[in-house]
């Protein structure tokens, strides 16, 4: 399963390397902020609770919709294990490898910060 998490994740960054990207058909908010201690964007922030509660398969975090301290630490062992800089944020970069990685629902994609 990860093998092919990862597979997608290889596929769509070579899709956007080229410049043809192809955005799922779910509507993105034009600019997503990133999300971070404090934000207001609680819609994103429980989609990023839930999709790394999913990517672990366990309950890492409360789906409160609230980015605290566990939601940032839980951010950051992600990061870490993905291999992405490990700043506690979820940008662009953790966004679309969240959603990459689990692609759980239209509903997260217009909440979460991405690369498309």
């Amino acid at each position: 399963m990860q093998t092919l998490k990862r597979a997608a994740l290889v596929a769509a960054t070579a899709v956007i390397g080229t410049g043809i990207a192809f955005a799922p058909s779910a509507t993105a908010s034009p600019k997503v902020a990133n999300i971070s201690v404090g934000s207001s964007n609680h819609h994103g922030v429980w989609c990023v609770q839930a999709g790394i509660n999913a990517h672990y398969g366990k309950k890492v975090v409360d789906t409160d919709g609230k980015f605290g301290s566990d939601t940032r630490k839980a951010v950051r062992k992600y990061q870490s294990n993905e291999g992405l800089p490990v700043d506690g944020i979820v940008g662009p970069q953790t966004g679309s490898h969240l959603w990459a990685d689990n692609s759980y629902s239209d509903y997260c994609y217009k909440y979460l910060p991405t690369t498309y």
